[in-house]
This record gives structure tokens, sequence and C-alpha cells, in this order.
């Protein structure tokens, strides 16, 4: 077999500057080529021979518009199994020489094969790339000391994600925090958290600002994945009672949709100006059914969820130009610190465990699970929902 040293067949085209000679790639290339065809027309229809080893050396250089000879002797069959002596030569001199092995397969069996190698391939590419968006992007928590926003950090952290994390504990409950903080950790991400009163406007601007410079010191401005809103701070009051000292106040409602609701809005809005999220991002706020539904001293939290959902619905509109969505999650009773500081709560529990026909109550992992899938980019056209994540608990009554 005869070729002529092309410049695409050198070391120069093929990454090696500055080496316009015939490159070891291609002479090897053409010795296999070479054994090949001193088999062609040999082999039974349906049997063919794919390369399977190669020992071989470079011998010479041999530079551009040179013909090379390649020449390949069968020298050993055993089973399927073929082997070969090659040389190559220029009109000087030997420049490669060696053994190559090819074996005999079936053809049409051999492209099933290949084919389900190719399929394989992809499905582990998808699976790899439908969670590595999540790699190295930062979180931002608001509550992220229990329930949700507890179990939603450490599982964005299990997805490759990093955790900002905003709490507000006393001494006492520091430790549980410091757990949290070391089990992002170990699941490989950062935490850096802000024990803070996250509806208090200067806070939360030096919170920001720490959060931005940590960002810019790592080269990641701008790659805040997820902002969840899970904050359960209000007044369980009613709004009448026979005695007036024992009924929700002005300044007491205010303070509730304050932290569970308006704060939502606040700061979304300074993490849009301030470019920390952008095209990708993920907005997520926890409400209940206690939006849509009555109980007694529960007034003031439960007009905070109909705002929170109104606010979400309000900021997927106006921010899905800029390409973030924003959804509410709408959890199932679920045994947290913020459901047992609810009076009667025992029997919530009890009846929530009841209906479901799911046939147990909703877990904070069940939220964060979700929320970790929802912030995949197979989701984006996904915003300005109320989404249950419940067990089919809301759907029973």
């Amino acid at each position: 077999m005869e070729k002529t040293v092309r410049p695409e067949d050198t070391a120069d085209f093929q990454g090696y500057k500055g080496v316009p000679v015939l490159s070891t790639p291609s002479l090897f290339l053409w010795m296999e080529l070479a054994c090949a065809a001193a088999v062609e027309g040999l082999l039974p229809p349906g049997l063919k021979h794919v390369g399977t080893r190669t020992e071989a050396r470079h011998l010479a250089a041999t530079p551009i518009g040179i013909k090379v000879t390649a020449e390949a002797e069968l020298v050993e069959v055993d089973g399927r199994r073929l082997v070969f002596r090659c040389q190559a030569r220029d009109p000087v001199e030997v420049i490669g020489e060696g053994i190559h092995e090819r074996c005999i397969v079936d053809w049409k069996q051999f492209c099933r094969a290949l084919e389900e190698k190719e399929q394989l391939g992809k499905e582990k590419t998808m699976n790899r790339e439908s969670t590595e968006p999540l790699q190295g992007n930062w979180g931002v928590i608001l509550g992220a000391s229990s329930g949700f926003g507890e179990a939603t950090s450490l599982e964005l952290a299990r997805h490759g994600m990093n955790i900002f994390g905003v709490h507000l504990d006393r001494k006492a409950t520091l430790p549980n925090v410091e757990r949290i903080k070391g089990q992002i950790q170990e699941a490989g991400g950062k935490a850096v958290f802000f024990n803070i009163n996250a509806a208090d406007p200067e806070q939360r601007q030096k919170a920001l600002d720490q959060m931005q410079e940590k960002l810019q010191e790592q080269g990641n401005h701008g790659s805040i994945r997820v902002f969840l809103h899970s904050l359960a701070f209000g007044t369980l009051k009613p709004y009448y009672d026979a005695d007036p000292a024992q009924a929700l106040t002005a300044a007491q409602m205010n303070m509730t949709l304050d932290v569970m609701a308006h704060s939502l809005v606040y700061w979304v809005q300074d993490l849009v100006a301030r470019k920390m999220i952008g095209r990708g991002s993920r907005i997520f706020a926890m409400t209940s059914s206690g939006g849509q539904h009555v109980f007694r001293t529960y007034g003031a939290v439960s007009a905070a969820k109909a705002a929170l959902e109104s606010h979400i619905r309000q900021l997927a509109l106006e921010l899905a130009p800029l390409g973030i969505t924003a959804n509410s999650i709408r959890a199932g009773v679920t045994d947290t610190p913020a459901l047992r500081k609810i009076p009667g709560h025992e029997q919530m529990v009890e009846m929530a465990q009841r209906r479901n026909p799911s046939g147990r109550l909703t877990t904070p992992q069940d939220v964060a699970t979700a929320i970790a899938a929802l912030s995949l980019p197979a989701t984006q056209w996904m915003t300005g929902n109320v989404i249950g994540v419940d067990g089919g608990e809301d759907i029973v009554g």
C-alpha cells in the first residue's frame, strides 16, 4: 500500500507545532491498514476483523511529498486472532516496523455491541450532565439551621453545591449549626453561615456584602444557583379574643408578614440588583396549605403564606425575561420545630397521617430532594407555580 505524505499527516498539523514530518500516529495507521488489506477477501461473509494490539517503532523522519510504502505479512493464526509482521519504508530507508494483531468478529454482533455501548455512554453523559450544573455553584438558604432549610442545605451540598446559610440562633443551639456546617463540608461543599435576623435591612446588606466578596474571591461572581426562603417566625394569636390583650396587634401582624412574606421580595431585589443571581437561577419559597385554610391562632401566618405565594407569582412574571424562575413549594404537614410551635399541632399531625394516601407525614428530606431536582436545567420552563410536595395529602381535602 502506497501513501504520499500530506500536510495533514504531519506532526505539525496534529498539534506538535514546528515538526512538518510524517507523524507517528499516521505511520502506525498506515501499517495497520496494510495488515487489514493483507487478509481482505479471505474471510467468509459476515466476518470482519478489528485491530486489538500494535507493537511498532517509528525509525526515521519523512517529509511532506515523499511516498511511503506499507506492507504486511500474516505470520500466525490462532483461532480468531491474526498476527501480522508489518513494515513501512520511504525511497531511502525503512521508517517503521512492528507486530500488529487483529481479531475476527461477527460484524452484526460487533455493531450491536457498539450501539449498546454508545447508548450506555449517552445515558451516563446525560446522568452526569443532569447534576453537574449544580457542581460548584452556591445556594442562599434563609432558615438554614432547621427543618426544610437544613435538609435543603445538606441535599444541595450532596449535589456539589456550596451554601450561604442565614439563620437566627441563640448560643444554646449554635452547636447544631456547627453540625450542619460540618455535614455540608463532609459532602464536599463550602459552608458560610450568618447568624442574623433575615428581615433586618441593615443585617441583610452586610451579609450580602460578605457573600458577594466571597464569590468574587473565588471568581464565581453571579453563580448563586438557588435561593430558598424558609423563614418560620410569626405570631400565633387570634384576630379576636374576649380579652383584647390576647388578640393579635398591628405590630405583630406587620412583623409576621414582613418576616415570612415580604422579606422574600427584599432579598430577591438585592440579589438581582447586585447581579448575584441571573439566568438559570432558581427562587423557592416555602408555603403550606395554611395559605388556603383556616386554623385558630394561625391567621397572621396564613396571611403571610398567601402573600408569599402572591410575591412568587409576581417575581416569576418580572424575572422571566432574565431567565430566573420562582416557585412556591407547598409541603405537606411535616414534624418540624416550626410546626411544634402551633397550638394543637398534635391533632394536625394525627389528621395528616390518617388522610395522607401515601401513609405517612412529609419529611424535610422529601422537600429537599424535590428542590434539588427542580434546580436542574431541565425545569427551566416551570415558574410561577405552587408545587405540592406532600405525597398526595392536599388532594384528599
